[in-house]
């Protein structure tokens, strides 16, 4: 008897965590006939948010998520778990990254309580070479400025200061004038000689 008890009381459990836990729908839809091995849990993915990507791309597919939690497991729920999921869901179909893509959350509360859903989309790609031939999928994480993307401020140069000549050495002072002297006397003019008789 108690063992059922507990059997019962453990489904309990289980269905009570399971209806507040919500549910999760990760979807990949395929745009073209090509097909790619899914890549590791927790790959790198390049995110384009804006702009195009760096290279020669296809277009494999569209990647989604959706959920709805409750209680406390709506506290986990937000934008950066759904675009968790999207980049999941990008990882088993083989991308090598994920453009527009974009995410949303929105809480409410019920008669069951509060309850949050979170919603998300992005289109999948990979990369190939001139020829259409995929690339080996980006290691990452790096930092990809894309052409474009985002208005480039130019580099402000500073500007080099004009070369101003040194201003000449100053002229020499003119000596102050002398004082003038009072005017001499003209020379005295020689004395005749005196007329003397000559003695007989």
């Amino acid at each position: 008897m108690r063992r059922v008890e507990r059997a019962l009381l453990l489904i309990f459990v289980v269905g009570v965590v399971a209806v507040g836990a919500g549910c999760v729908h990760n979807a990949f839809t395929p745009s073209t006939t090509m097909r790619f091995a899914p890549r590791p849990d927790g790959c790198y993915v390049d995110l384009i948010f804006l702009g195009e990507p760096p290279g020669p791309y296809v277009v494999i597919g569209r990647v989604s998520t959706e959920s709805t939690a409750q209680g406390l497991f709506a506290i986990g729920e937000n934008n950066e778990a759904a675009m968790e999921r999207l980049k999941e869901e990008a990882c088993r179909a083989g991308a090598h990254g994920l453009l527009q893509a974009d995410t949303q959350a929105e809480g409410s509360w019920t008669k069951n309580g509060y309850s949050k859903s979170t919603t998300g989309a992005a289109v999948a790609f990979v990369y190939v070479d001139p020829y259409g031939r995929p690339l080996p999928p980006p290691r990452g994480p790096r930092v990809v400025i894309h052409p474009g993307a985002q208005p480039v401020a130019p580099i402000a140069r500073p500007t080099p200061a004009p070369i101003v000549p040194p201003p000449p050495p100053p002229f020499p002072e003119p000596p102050p004038p002398a004082a003038m002297a009072a005017p001499s006397a003209p020379p005295a003019a020689a004395a005749a000689p005196s007329a003397q008789p000559s003695t007989p």
